[in-house]
């Protein structure tokens, strides 16, 4: 299972080029977009390569080919703008790749939801009575949905996305991105690793995905629906054997670990979608109480309206 806490760094390329046409014989060509590496980069710094080669003959037709060597990254070719370039040698040929630093999805900051931690949900589900508070009757009732709808996996970024030459990229540390659109999030989300099926989450896969951890003892259902002000970073949050903060500023990404992840509990507002068409914004940010934008707390908003306070959150779809 690939998440932050993983010791190994895991990563995806997507859209790299390579310099020639022809991989192998038989009419068999690479198409710029086809190619597609399934990097698992590891302590000893290899990367294991998998194309995605289009044949010429029947170009709907995909065909997915596992190199029979590993490459190490340090040794590439430094070129401008973080591109190295890489000799690779398969079926008898020799042959360079282009990998693009800014094209590296880095797996370590997505956590996969599939059909086991489904399973986890619905086991806790199973064990609550729809109790408690109005807001977490509503929290339950959401959660039923979800697990009737949703039946794919994806990968959930588990922290805030930041951004640089208008490319959306996760690492800790870095401003996380706030002040746009819904509508633009919902192009960045797209844009981020389209040949890993990227886009804006929904509401649903945020809720299972809160749900879970509910599950896994991380959170208890009454800090996530009633009052998240213990953790995060709400204005009132307490830090520092409970002392309160003395500055409300927006923290940087991946420095706050709540509810087992470090996704930026309030320090900004999560904008994702529903299956209306209509985008959502869940918990609240940094200059909010705890008690009053609680972690599951959504509401809905304009599309078009700037969220001076908003992050979006990304799914991946199509992961290996």
């Amino acid at each position: 299972m690939v998440g932050e806490e993983e010791s190994a760094e895991c990563f995806k390329a997507s859209l790299v080029q390579r310099e020639g046409d022809h991989v192998g014989g038989g009419g068999i060509v690479s198409h710029p977009l086809a190619i597609y590496i399934n990097v698992v980069y590891n302590n000893s710094v290899k990367i294991n390569l998998l194309i995605y080669l289009i044949d010429t003959l029947s170009k709907d037709v995909e065909r997915r080919i596992k190199m029979v060597t590993t490459i190490n990254l340090n040794n590439g070719v430094m070129k401008k703008d973080g591109e190295k370039r890489y000799k690779i040698k398969s079926f008898g040929f020799s042959e360079t790749i282009v990998i693009n630093a800014r094209n590296m999805i880095d797996l370590r900051y997505f956590f996969k939801m599939g059909e086991n931690e489904r399973k986890i949900v619905e086991e806790w589900r199973g064990n609550i009575i729809r109790k408690g508070s109005d807001r977490c009757k509503a929290f339950l009732y959401r959660v039923d949905g979800a697990l009737e709808r949703v039946k794919h996996d994806y990968y959930i970024a588990t922290i805030e996305p930041s951004m640089k030459a208008r490319k959306l990229y996760y690492e800790p540390g870095n401003e996380a991105v706030t002040g746009l659109t819904a509508e633009q999030w919902e192009t960045k989300a797209k844009n981020y690793a389209p040949n890993l099926g990227s886009r804006l989450a929904s509401v649903d896969e945020l809720i299972l995905w809160y749900a879970y951890r509910i599950a896994k003892g991380d959170w208890s259902l009454k800090y996530v629906c009633d009052d998240s002000s213990a953790h995060g970073n709400y204005s009132n949050s307490t830090i520092n054997n409970g002392m309160y903060k003395t500055v409300n500023l927006q923290d940087l990404t991946g420095v706050k670990k709540v509810g087992g992840f470090k996704d930026g509990v309030g320090n900004t507002y999560k904008i994702v979608k529903n299956s209306t068409d209509t985008f959502w914004e869940f918990g609240g940010g940094f200059n909010n109480f705890g008690w009053q934008y609680p972690v599951a707390f959504g509401e809905p908003i304009r599309a078009t309206n700037v969220r001076e306070r908003g992050s979006g959150v990304v799914v991946l779809t199509k992961v290996g």
